[in-house]
C-alpha cells in the first residue's frame, strides 16, 4: 500500500480486494462476495438436534452421520482467505483442532453437524491469490477431489460454457458489494444515487465493469464519474481526503477504515449495490453437473447440515471466528484478520442485511424469481460486451433446491 504507514493488520482487506475478479473468455468477471430481523435462533434439522451444544453420544452422532454416504473427506474449494464475509458457514462445520497445512493453505478436520460428529472430515482449501484467482468451476475440474466449490451467480453464468456449476446452497441472501464514502466531507450524500446526482467520483476496479454498467443503465451513475484505478489498497481513497467514494464490501471496508487504517481512522458511510437491484448470490456452494446425480444421497444429508451450520454460526459465532483467525495467522501469507474484525463482521452479516431466509421462508434456498431476474439483467449486458455464454442456458440450469430442507430457517 504505497504512501501509507501501515499497521500489520492493515494488510487485511487489500489482499481480499487486490484482484477480486477472474478473467474468463476475455471478460472481467466479478467474483461475488441476507435479512435477519433480529437474533438468529436454531430450527432443528431433520436429524432432530435442538441445539449446537447437544449430546455427543454415539446414538446422537449416528443421526447426523455422513459416513458411507459422503466421501470420507469432503473437500471444498473456498473463494478466498478465511474470513467471516467469505464462507462463515464452512468454518462452523469444521472442528477446531484439525490439521493445518500452511504450505497448501488447507485445513482438514472432523465435520461437525450441530454439535455432532458426522464420521467424515471436511477439507477447506483457500482460494483467491493462492489459486491464481481461478473460479470455483475451474478448480473443481482441475482437482477431482473437490466436491463443492465457492461460486457466485454472476460467475456461474459467465463460466457456463467451459466451467459450469450447479449451485446447491447459498449462505448469503444479499450481495455485500457496495460503495463507501466520507460523510463528513459530503453531508449531502445519503445514498449511492446522491453521489451520481452530485457528479461525485467513485473509485472502482477496472476488472469489475458489470455492476457499474448496470448502475449506468439505471441512470444512477455515469461512466465519467468512475475512476477505474482502484486495485484494492486504501491509498487512493486516503489521498483523496474524502473527496472520492470507493467500492468495497459491507463486511470488510467499513471496519478497516474506521478501526485499522491509521491515515483514516474514522467512520465511512456505505450502501450495497443490491439496494439498486444488482444482487447476484455470492459465496454459494456449487458442484459440477454430473455430481448432482452421482452424489445425490450425500447432498441430501449434507445440505441440511450446511443450512443448520449457517444458523448455528449466526446464533453463536465465537468458536468459528476463533478458528478463522487462527487459520489466517497460520497461513501467514500476507492477509491478516483480527478477532475484533471477525466479531464486527459477524454482526455486519445481520445489520447490513446480508443473511436471512429466502423468499420461501427457508434458510439457504435459491429464489427462482431472483435468479431469473438477475439472469435477465446480466445477459443483455454480456451480449452488448460481446461475451458469449452457453447456448440455450436457462436460469434453472444454474442451481437446484432439491437438497434443501425447507424446515430449516432463521427465526424472527
Amino acid at each position: 500500500m504505497i504512501g501509507l504507514s501501515v499497521k500489520p493488520n492493515e494488510t487485511n482487506g487489500s489482499r481480499r480486494l487486490m484482484i477480486p475478479f477472474a478473467v474468463v473468455a476475455g471478460a472481467a468477471l466479478l467474483v461475488s462476495s441476507c435479512s435477519s430481523s433480529g437474533g438468529a435462533s436454531t430450527t432443528p434439522t431433520s436429524g432432530g438436534a435442538s441445539s449446537s451444544g447437544g449430546s455427543t453420544s454415539a446414538a446422537a452422532d449416528a443421526a447426523f452421520s455422513l459416513k458411507g454416504v459422503c466421501p470420507d473427506t469432503i473437500t471444498i474449494q473456498t473463494g478466498w482467505d478465511p474470513a467471516v464475509g467469505n464462507e462463515y458457514d464452512l468454518y462452523e462445520l469444521a472442528a477446531p483442532n484439525g490439521k493445518i497445512d500452511p504450505s497448501q493453505k488447507a485445513y482438514t478436520a472432523p465435520l461437525i453437524a450441530h454439535g455432532h460428529d458426522t464420521g467424515v472430515k471436511i477439507k477447506l482449501d483457500v482460494g483467491g491469490a493462492v489459486k491464481n484467482y481461478q473460479s470455483g468451476g475451474q478448480l473443481a475440474r482441475e482437482d477431482d477431489s473437490v466436491l463443492l466449490a465457492d461460486d457466485g451467480l454472476d460467475t456461474n453464468i459467465l463460466g457456463s460454457t467451459k466451467t459450469p456449476l450447479v449451485d446447491i446452497f447459498q449462505p448469503q441472501l444479499h450481495n455485500a458489494l457496495g460503495v463507501m464514502w466520507d460523510p463528513s466531507s459530503h453531508s449531502g450524500w445519503k445514498t449511492l444515487a446522491d453521489i451520481g446526482k452530485s457528479k461525485g467520483t467513485i473509485l472502482i476496479s477496472a476488472f469489475s465493469p458489470l455492476p457499474w454498467q448496470y448502475l449506468e443503465s439505471k441512470g444512477v451513475i455515469k461512466d465519467s464519474e468512475l475512476d477505474k484505478s482502484y486495485k484494492g489498497a486504501p491509498a487512493l481513497f486516503v489521498a483523496a481526503g474524502g473527496e472520492k467514494a470507493q467500492q468495497g464490501y459491507a463486511t470488510n471496508e467499513p471496519y478497516l477504515f474506521e478501526h485499522v487504517i491509521t491515515q483514516w481512522k474514522k467512520p465511512v458511510q456505505f450502501q450495497k449495490l443490491s439496494d439498486y437491484g444488482y444482487d447476484p448470490y455470492a459465496n454459494a456452494l456449487g458442484t459440477i453437473p454430473s455430481n448432482i446425480t452421482k452424489y445425490a444421497a450425500c447432498f441430501k444429508k449434507l445440505v441440511p447440515v450446511m443450512q443448520q451450520a449457517g444458523i448455528d454460526y449466526l446464533a453463536s459465532p465465537t468458536a468459528a471466528d476463533a478458528l478463522i483467525v487462527k487459520l489466517v495467522k497460520q497461513y501467514n501469507d500476507g492477509f491478516v484478520y483480527s478477532a475484533d474484525q471477525a466479531t464486527w463482521a459477524a454482526g455486519a452479516l445481520k445489520s447490513e442485511n446480508i443473511v436471512g431466509n429466502s423468499a420461501d421462508g427457508t434458510f439457504g434456498s435459491f429464489d427462482p424469481a431472483k435468479v431469473s431476474q438477475f439472469f435477465a439483467i446480466l445477459t443483455p449486458m454480456l451480449s452488448k460486451d460481446n461475451i458469449t455464454i452457453k447456448s440455450g442456458l436457462k436460469p434453472t440450469d444454474l442451481y437446484t433446491n432439491q437438497f434443501i430442507d425447507p424446515s430449516i430457517r432463521l427465526a424472527g
